[in-house]
């Protein structure tokens, strides 16, 4: 075996976390391989002797397995595949599925499905994430393929108890976009806002500047899916069989301890406990007297988040081909020592009319 050859590959790993979050995670890495023949991805010394590349290759290396055995307990590897060098696993994904567990508790669920759907095309969301602007984000366009609210399970009747998702599938999100979007459709399924209200905020020329408003919290929120074209993706099933049991014990614990506390509160209310209505998925405290989203103070706005960094550096301005203003990131750009010979993609001058390819964290 030559252990100077590299092989480009692509993996599929999972995060076991105690909330039992399925989030398949794509990244790309070089690792040696046993291919003396070249192949999919496999780069060979050039002093490599002729008789060398021509000799038959045996299986290759179980990566799968080797990598599991060198990784922390609550991340691991499911499937391997050979890609070609350049492959981006950020920027070549196809598309992205993202899905925000709820419960129904006292909210309109069917109101909510339908906010949802306001979401699908293509639309300015910077009144619906965190804008980035220090980070040379300054286009907020993006494309929702689909959004849906529907349940985790069968569901009979209309349990508190039940759980719903929050399902929404884009080409790219905004830094934040998904939390933003649940945050609304909360307001929403607790008749606090119209469903209109989307199509109001994504209005851009009639509101420019976001109102302030709470996120959703992070933990129900994971990244479901990741789309590729074209890979042939490679699974070692003693390695899939052994995260399956490691699954079956975390959903064991935390089945037995969401029955024990949903008795708990049964008892409660059974000798005259009175449940509260708060939704416990927004971050902050609720405001005793509600105040519409419309009527409240606006965050600043793009042009003045541009110039705030301009002045700190972070950003520069420079005159466009056509007489139009480019703006990129500046010299004291947190981002701007990188590493020689791996340039970071988002370094490429951005105008507002370039895309992003920023995802929800």
């Amino acid at each position: 075996m030559v252990l100077n050859k590299e092989k480009h590959i692509t993996l599929v790993c999972i995060c076991l976390h105690t909330v039992c979050a399925f989030s398949p995670q794509v990244i790309t890495i070089d690792l040696r391989s046993t291919q003396f023949c070249g192949g999919l991805g496999i780069t060979l010394p050039e002093n490599v002797d002729v008789s060398t590349k021509n000799k038959t290759s045996g299986s290759e290396l179980p990566y799968v397995k080797m990598l599991n055995r060198v990784l922390p307990q609550d991340i691991r590897i499911l499937d391997w595949a050979p890609v070609a060098e350049g492959f981006s696993a950020r920027f070549d994904c196809q598309s992205r599925t993202y899905r925000y567990y709820f419960p129904r508790g006292c909210l309109d669920v069917a109101l909510m499905a339908d906010a949802a759907k306001r979401y699908e095309g293509t639309h300015d969301f910077r009144n619906i994430c965190k804008m980035d602007v220090g980070n040379g984000v300054l286009q907020f366009e993006r494309t929702i393929l689909s959004a849906s609210v529907k349940p985790a399970q069968h569901v009979s009747g209309e349990n508190e108890y039940d759980l719903f998702i929050f399902e929404i599938k884009g080409l790219a999100f905004l830094y934040h976009q998904v939390r933003c979007m649940m945050a609304l459709l909360l307001m929403i399924g607790q008749k606090l806002e119209a469903p209109e209200i989307i199509d109001q905020l994504l209005d851009v020329q009639t509101n420019p500047r976001k109102p302030q408003y709470s996120m959703a919290v992070d933990y129900p929120l994971v990244l479901y899916e990741c789309h590729f074209e074209g890979l042939n993706w490679q699974q070692e099933n003693e390695e899939v069989n052994l995260v399956l049991s490691t699954l079956q014990q975390h959903w064991t614990q935390s089945a037995v301890k969401a029955h024990l506390l949903q008795g708990m509160i049964q008892g409660l209310e059974a000798i005259g406990g009175a449940s509260s209505n708060h939704c416990w998925l927004v971050e902050g405290t609720r405001q005793r007297n509600y105040k519409p989203l419309l009527e409240r103070p606006c965050c600043e706005s793009l042009e003045s988040r541009i110039n705030h960094f301009v002045k700190r550096g972070r950003l520069e301005r420079e005159e466009g081909e056509n007489g139009g203003e480019m703006v990129h990131r500046g010299k004291r750009s947190k981002h701007s020592h990188s590493s020689p010979g791996l340039p970071d993609p988002s370094d490429v001058l951005t105008s507002k009319n370039t895309a992003d390819h920023n995802a929800e964290v």
